[in-house]
């Protein structure tokens, strides 16, 4: 934004008149013409050379360009704002999924290590199935969290 508030200033300032000084000499060597014999001549001229900016007055496009640069700018701001917003609430939305998830998967574990029969292979087998599960949601739940982080600008590892 700072960059285009002084591309704008910049193209205001090129729309100045610039005055430059002129000085020439001119010289014409003799020569003979129409049976008439011319001698040779010198010449110096000063001045100023003003020009005036008419046009660049009345048309506008180079500060109007620089206007709808800045005005691109801002846009693409507000844009990147409202996407970042976005995806901070699909992380949190994420992440309450997968905290529900886990607080199940938990409630799952301690009602299955309660009521399995661990003497049998099938009462092992189901607690170790809702162990995996578990250990699923445990991970799910970090990488979340991690993600909702990252999405907030804090790139830190989470303590486990």
């Amino acid at each position: 934004m700072n960059s285009a508030e002084k591309n704008i200033n910049m193209v205001k300032a090129n729309r100045n008149w610039d005055v430059q000084p002129l000085v020439s000499y001119t010289t014409t060597p003799q020569y003979n013409s129409s049976g008439f014999t011319y001698t040779p001549q010198n010449g110096i001229s000063a001045g100023l050379l003003i020009p005036i900016p008419v046009n660049n007055y009345l048309q506008n496009a180079d500060i109007v360009q620089a206007s709808n640069q800045r005005v691109g700018l801002e846009l693409q701001i507000k844009d990147l704002k409202a996407q970042i917003e976005v995806q901070v609430m699909q992380a949190l939305l994420q992440y309450e999924s997968a905290k529900s998830i886990l607080a199940q998967a938990n409630e799952a574990f301690s009602i299955a290590s309660k009521v399995s029969d661990q003497s049998s292979s099938k009462g092992v087998m189901a607690i170790r199935d809702k162990e995996g599960s578990l250990i699923d949601a445990q991970t799910n739940h970090v990488k979340a969290l991690i993600n909702v982080w990252h999405q907030t600008g804090n790139y830190s590892a989470p303590k486990i």
